[in-house]
């Protein structure tokens, strides 16, 4: 309609996205820096767990629900680490050559 070649569009389009890409490059490192204290904060959580146990011992009911605490929390934590994971292309990502 316009007659426009397809490369000078395709071009153009990867032109806009590039500020997008800067932005999701600066939020994914401060991803990582999150993920390195919710991991510290979660080893805080079992050696808290571990205590209790040898304080209260293992039939104490506050034992099973802090238990279960620590398990939807390493689930979460993982579920975080996947996904900075899977988003690690971005890191390498080339504006210059449009590799990943």
């Amino acid at each position: 309609m316009f007659d426009t070649s397809r490369d000078i569009l395709v071009e153009y389009s990867i032109q806009r996205l590039l500020p997008i890409i800067s932005k999701e490059r600066t939020k994914h490192e401060t991803r990582k820096e999150f993920l390195i204290k919710i991991k510290k904060h979660f080893q805080q959580g079992e050696k808290i767990l571990n205590d209790i146990k040898k304080r209260l011992g293992d039939d104490d009911p506050i034992i099973n629900k802090f238990t279960m605490i620590m398990s939807n929390y390493e689930t979460v934590k993982d579920n975080m680490e996947a996904f900075i994971d899977r988003s690690k292309g971005i890191e390498t990502f080339d504006a210059e050559n449009m590799n990943p």
